[in-house]
């Protein structure tokens, strides 16, 4: 990524949800070092909360919890030989918005994600506003109608209900995202409740 916000390259590899630490690491270098020659750092977006101080990830990491405690930052320096920025990936995703995206010029706004997760962040005076135990702006465990918000209104939950369609068998996530966002008539009866699931923590948010 150039400074003026350009991507050059963007390779993809399926997540490594089984791995331990130390292959789940080696799956990273694997990715960023063809990337890095030239490169004047690397910054690392990464679900869970960030501590800079303590310089690991110490929770809300429950989607991939081989993350906890993991010395990130160090581990990637010590095998790369760059200087390392390590950030909550929604925070990361805000910063980005602010300065390239969306959120340019404005004073104050607030940045979702929505995949396995919930994330959001919130951006006032040009500033993100992380709080003093990294996590303001998080929404993942709000209460929504008496469930917790990622679990009812995440990308993931949506294709949880789709999957169960006899009309879904075979396919992959993405075509099944993708036909309920087109407006295929069998998904919009999961598509309309995954909506308003979705619309009832933005109300809360707001």
């Amino acid at each position: 990524v150039c400074a003026d916000g350009t991507i050059h390259a963007g390779p993809q590899i399926p997540t490594p949800h089984g791995a331990d630490a130390p292959h789940f690491l080696e799956q990273i270098f694997t990715l960023a070092e063809p990337l890095c020659s030239g490169c004047s750092g690397l910054g690392i977006s990464v679900l869970g909360t960030w501590d800079g101080q303590q310089q690991k990830i110490t929770g809300a990491c429950d989607n991939l919890p081989v993350l906890h405690g993991m010395p990130l930052r160090a581990s990637m320096e010590q095998r790369l030989r760059l200087p390392v920025a390590v950030s909550n990936d929604v925070n990361a995703a805000a910063i980005g918005e602010a300065r390239w995206g969306a959120g340019r010029g404005l004073q104050q706004f607030y940045c979702m994600t929505l995949g396995t997760g919930i994330g959001g962040a919130y951006v006032s005076n040009g500033r993100l506003v992380s709080g003093a135990n990294h996590q303001a702006g998080e929404i993942g465990y709000l209460s929504c109608a008496g469930r917790g918000y990622e679990t009812a209104a995440s990308t993931r939950a949506l294709l949880q209900t789709l999957r169960q369609l006899a009309w879904a068998k075979g396919k992959e996530d993405r075509v099944l995202f993708a036909a309920a966002m087109q407006g295929e008539p069998v998904c919009q009866p999961a598509w309309e409740a995954w909506l308003h699931q979705l619309a009832c923590g933005i109300c809360q948010i707001i």
